[in-house]
């Protein structure tokens, strides 16, 4: 909706304006903010982005990453087996480097 709105009020955009977005989370059944970092996720969103603002290419695309205590967030439909590598492992060993 944001996009769609900034669509509106700046269509056609003028010369060297740079639009940022985001991607990472997706509005929950109760408005909530829930993860959304599967690659499908994440190229739906700048798919999703191009087509609200209007655009062929997005400037600046920034990840919005959800941390809980226990480290980065995942949807619970999108949680993983155990056995399988997950984002907050490799979260934790990029931030402990």
């Amino acid at each position: 909706m944001t996009n769609q709105l900034i669509r509106e009020a700046l269509h056609p955009y003028r010369e060297g304006l740079v639009i940022a977005t985001k991607v990472g989370a997706v509005r929950g059944p109760h408005g909530s903010w829930e993860p959304a970092f599967t690659p499908a996720d994440l190229e739906r969103a700048v798919h999703d982005n191009l087509r609200h603002l209007g655009l062929e290419v997005l400037d600046v695309v920034n990840f919005r990453a959800m941390f809980s205590a226990e480290g980065l967030m995942e949807a619970p439909s999108r949680r993983r087996s155990p056995r399988s590598p997950s984002f907050s492992s490799a979260a934790s060993s990029a931030t402990s480097a």
